[in-house]
């Protein structure tokens, strides 16, 4: 059996130079469970090198202990990356009011980057991501999971912020009265309505009234999931292009959500409950 492309044997050694290292060079021999740990740094590590994808590929073209050397250093380039990442971020985050969402970037994140440990354990992520994105990174561990979870809310914050912070939080109130609190991810909502507001062919902002909800729920009546869904994404793709032009990764992380903001609109409308899906 193959373990991140290489026989059993190939790996051992580096278990077993790994395990010299985190014993500071009195024993090379480790509990089970240290053993195991490290022995998934090792395949993490060789993985990274591979760009995950194409990583059975490219790392049988070299001795594992050279793919695991490039692996780590790539995991240390990630990591410094992610750290800059994080300190632009911070320099002009905005919260919203939201306990969740502060928290989560002002005193979760820093944990990471404090206890992460690229040698022994990259494969570890240490934080639970509890602040909901609009795309997951339930695939990625360690530093993978952690440089594209601060990627999403980077592009969050740059959505969010070409809208005052006083919409925002207007939009948010109207959402639910315990925003503060609640956990949520707040960019789906300002999304959703300003998406509303093309459905409806007028500027956002302002509430949605009663005559324009019945309205909005014939245009959703007359279309089912599929057709929504390509309509939200066009939409979706006037609104990257009309404020971030040319930049294909926000568009991305916006689309995110077309489809399960289609699949309630369709039940919305359906129910005549759109009040719930859209503010």
């Amino acid at each position: 059996m193959k373990y991140a492309g290489y026989e059993m044997e190939e790996l051992l050694p580096l278990v077993a130079k790994l395990a010299a290292k985190y014993t500071s060079g009195e024993s090379s021999s480790v509990p089970y469970e240290t053993a195991n740990m490290l022995m998934e740094a090792v395949c993490y590590c060789i993985l990274e090198n591979g760009e995950q994808e194409n990583a059975l590929l490219k790392t049988g073209q070299m001795a594992a202990a050279e793919s695991y050397r490039q692996g780590y250093e790539k995991v240390l380039k990630k990591t410094g990356r992610a750290q800059e990442a994080y300190n632009e971020l911070i320099a002009d985050f905005r919260a919203y009011g939201n306990e969740n969402y502060r928290d989560m970037v002002l005193k979760v994140l820093p944990t990471f980057f404090m206890e992460y440990d690229p040698r022994f354990a990259p494969q570890e992520t240490i934080i639970g991501l509890d602040y909901p994105t609009l795309r997951t990174v339930s695939e990625d561990t360690g530093i993978d999971a952690v440089e594209r979870y601060l990627e999403f809310i980077v592009l969050e914050q740059r959505f969010l912020q070409k809208f005052s912070e006083e919409t925002v939080e207007k939009l948010l109130t109207r959402f639910s009265g315990d925003y503060r609190i609640d956990i949520f991810n707040l960019c789906s909502v300002v999304l959703r309505h300003v998406l509303a507001a093309g459905l409806l062919g007028r500027q956002p902002g302002k509430r949605i009234s009663e005559e324009e909800y019945t309205a909005l729920g014939r245009v959703c009546a007359g279309r089912d999931k599929n057709e929504l869904t390509e309509l939200l994404s066009r939409l979706t793709e006037i609104l990257a292009a009309s404020g971030w032009k040319e930049d294909e990764k926000m568009l991305w992380y916006l689309l995110g959500d077309t489809e399960n903001f289609a699949v309630e609109l369709a039940e919305g409308a359906k129910r005549n409950t759109l009040e719930h899906v859209v503010v």
